[in-house]
C-alpha cells in the first residue's frame, strides 16, 4: 500500500477551523497547507464556507475551486454550474453528504465535497469565471482534519 491511504488514519486527528484572509475586491481566495512547524502534516478538508458579494457589473459569475501542488500545478478542479449575477451576495457551503441546492436568493449549497487531502505546500483556492473588479469574497472558513504522515 502506498500514498495517502498507507498512513491515513480512519479516525482521530486534530479537527480545526481555518479562517482564510479575505482577499481584496476582484481577487480569488487562497489557502496553502503549511509546511511548518510539522513537516509531513496532511490536511483533509471536511467543509468549506464562504460568501461571494458581486458588484453591479452585469456578468454571470460561476464559482469553482482548484487544488494545486506546491509547484502551482493544477491537480483537481470542481466547477459548479450555478451562476451568480450582479449585485447579489450569496453564502456557499460544501460538506460531505450535503445535497446540492440553490434554495433561495442567499444560499447556495454546493453539495457533496469530494475528499480533498492537502500535503504541505498544496493550495486550495477559488477560481471564479467572470470575477469582476468589485466582486469580493469574505467569511472564508475551512474545517480541516490534520494528521502527521508516518512511514
Amino acid at each position: 500500500m502506498s500514498g495517502i491511504n498507507a498512513f491515513w488514519p480512519q479516525s482521530g486527528g486534530n479537527v480545526r477551523v481555518q479562517n482564510v484572509t479575505n482577499p481584496g475586491a476582484g481577487n480569488e481566495w487562497v489557502y496553502t497547507c503549511p509546511t511548518t512547524p510539522a513537516p509531513g502534516m496532511m490536511q483533509r478538508v471536511l467543509s468549506l464556507f464562504f460568501i461571494l458579494t458581486c458588484d453591479a457589473t452585469v456578468a454571470n459569475r460561476t464559482v469553482q475551486y482548484n487544488v494545486q501542488d506546491s509547484g502551482a500545478n493544477k491537480l483537481a478542479g470542481v466547477v459548479y454550474g450555478l451562476n451568480q449575477t450582479a449585485s447579489q451576495a450569496r453564502e456557499y457551503v460544501l460538506m460531505p453528504g450535503f445535497p446540492r441546492a440553490d434554495t433561495n436568493l442567499f444560499n447556495i449549497n454546493l453539495g457533496w465535497l469530494p475528499q480533498i487531502v492537502l500535503a504541505p505546500g498544496y493550495i486550495l483556492r477559488s477560481n471564479t469565471v467572470n470575477l469582476q473588479a468589485g466582486d469580493a469574497y469574505s467569511s472564508i472558513r475551512i474545517t480541516l482534519q490534520e494528521y502527521r504522515a508516518v512511514s
